[in-house]
């Protein structure tokens, strides 16, 4: 019923997700009135209650002959997204990024727009670190002009942030903390994970390792190297029982073959799903969301990053913002030293 769609919404996880369904019971939006594009293979109970759901489907691929099977998507996408934006009274579109196909024409289309609120939903710790195009592998971004082009399509190469929060359309970015953020603060509004009760008593000698994509944005010796230094960290702790919470998209590369003895959690649930179920007194990983909204969700948890100084060298062009924001939730920074060059198996607690 495309004759009541007045809002936009574009969701690429769990996170923006929350932030959008809070975002609209807040402004008194109703679901009815909602096109939701769906980025990433994701769900809420919400979805449902949408006027419109283009659902994205697939597992992502990390590969460049991956993308072809999401040629029917955007063609599809595109199409709807073409209609609504030609037809119907759009007052409202909530973005996720910038880079995106789908999410690219919108910005544009909104420059020559009035009476259209644009606004940028927080994803996750890309929002917290100075990521652009220099971050993505050529395949990412080359092609799009040619892609948005033969999907009748207007693309403009991202020149900032590309969270879209400096696109001169963007007047709003909604988040769930406000230090690091990568946003004018004139835009900025705070939408706090409030904390949940656990339904477990806490197992202080058990750790949660939470699998990220670091390896992808590391060179190979580089990442063999972090990983296996991580690995010692986590061993010389003496917890009793590892558990592996598997990132819903990416492998943990070389870091698998790596780890000692575990247990993986067998879920399809995101961590913030999760955290009134976590028993593990202590939350591990490298340069993850889930351990900044977790300390939101669950303050009674230790959240621990290992190797922030080395990953922010390595892998983010020398970006450390991201470490005041975990600092500032209460994250535990545990430093590789690298006062050699090579990485020792030594480590110092940053406060």
């Amino acid at each position: 019923m495309t004759d009541a769609i007045n809002t936009i919404v574009f969701v690429n996880n769990a996170i923006s997700a929350r932030l959008a369904h809070s975002e609209l019971r807040r402004r008194g939006v109703a679901c009815e009135n909602v096109a939701l594009f769906l980025l990433r293979r994701v769900r809420a109970e919400w979805f449902d209650d949408c006027a419109m759901i283009v659902d994205y489907g697939h597992r992502p691929s990390h590969k460049p002959h991956g993308q072809l099977r999401f040629a029917g998507f955007y063609w599809r996408a595109a199409r709807i997204l073409r209609h609504l934006l030609e037809r119907e009274p759009i007052r409202r579109v909530y973005v996720v990024n910038s880079d995106n196909l789908l999410t690219n024409h919108v910005l544009a289309w909104s420059n020559a727009r009035d009476g259209v609120e644009v606004s940028v939903l927080v994803e996750g710790i890309m929002n917290f670190q100075d990521i652009r195009l220099r971050n993505r592998a050529w395949w990412r971004t080359r092609p799009k002009a040619t892609a948005a082009a033969l999907l009748g399509l207007e693309w403009e190469a991202p020149s900032g942030h590309l969270s879209g929060a400096e696109h001169p359309s963007v007047s709003r970015v909604i988040t769930f903390a406000r230090t690091g953020l990568q946003a004018s603060s004139d835009k900025v509004e705070l939408q706090p994970f409030e904390p949940v009760q656990p339904l477990h008593s806490v197992q202080r000698d058990t750790a949660l390792v939470v699998y990220t994509g670091l390896w992808q944005w590391m060179p190979e010796p580089e990442a063999e190297v972090f990983f296996r230094s991580f690995v010692q960290w986590l061993e010389g702790r003496g917890f009793a029982r590892i558990l592996v919470k598997p990132h819903p998209h990416v492998s943990a590369g070389v870091l698998e073959s790596m780890m000692p003895e575990h247990e993986v959690l067998d879920t399809s649930l995101c961590l913030e799903e999760l955290a009134p179920h976590i028993e593990a007194g202590t939350v591990v990983g490298t340069c993850c969301t889930g351990l900044i909204t977790l300390r939101l969700l669950r303050p009674d948890l230790r959240c621990v990053d290992f190797g922030s100084e080395a990953y922010c060298k390595t892998a983010y062009f020398g970006d450390r913002t991201v470490i005041s924001t975990m600092r500032e939730v209460g994250v535990e920074l545990v430093q590789v030293d690298e006062t050699t060059d090579d990485i020792p198996l030594r480590v110092a607690v940053a406060g």
